[in-house]
């Protein structure tokens, strides 16, 4: 008897049991993998923000930022840019500071805006002394 009650009882627990958060969970590559698979890559100041869920974006991106340029090492030639991230979280997506400096590899599908997640290695500058010391050999 007691054989047949502890798989009912197993299931019941599975079935139970919360469900489970979704968190991002990515490989994080060396900073070449991540210039080589990057559209843009540069460090930047971020002078703004705008909440882009008020205008139903749909794409799954709800801030855009406003960046002031300060080097480049790939395809950003205007001293200012803009991407788009999500709020952070399970979507993999990086919120950023408005005055804060990163370092961003910006990722986009041609007409689309650079975007920016962590998996990508987009950083603070504080804590890519990794990547700069490798972008700046180029």
């Amino acid at each position: 008897m007691r054989w047949r009650i502890a798989p009912l009882l197993l299931g019941a627990v599975f079935a139970l049991r919360p469900a489970s958060a979704v968190a991002c969970s990515c490989a994080e590559g060396t900073p070449s993998e991540a210039m080589d698979s990057a559209r843009a890559v540069f460090v930047a100041r971020v002078t703004g923000h705008r909440s882009l869920a008020a205008f139903g974006s749909g794409n799954g991106f709800v801030n855009g930022y406003d960046l002031e340029v300060i080097e480049s090492w790939k395809g950003m030639a205007s001293r200012t840019a803009y991407i788009v991230s999500g709020d952070g979280g399970g979507d993999c997506s990086m919120p950023l500071d408005v005055g804060e400096t990163y370092v961003i590899y910006g990722h986009s599908n041609g007409s689309e805006p650079l975007s920016s997640y962590l998996c990508s290695r987009t950083r603070p500058l504080v804590d890519a002394a990794d990547d700069i010391r490798y972008l700046r050999t180029l």
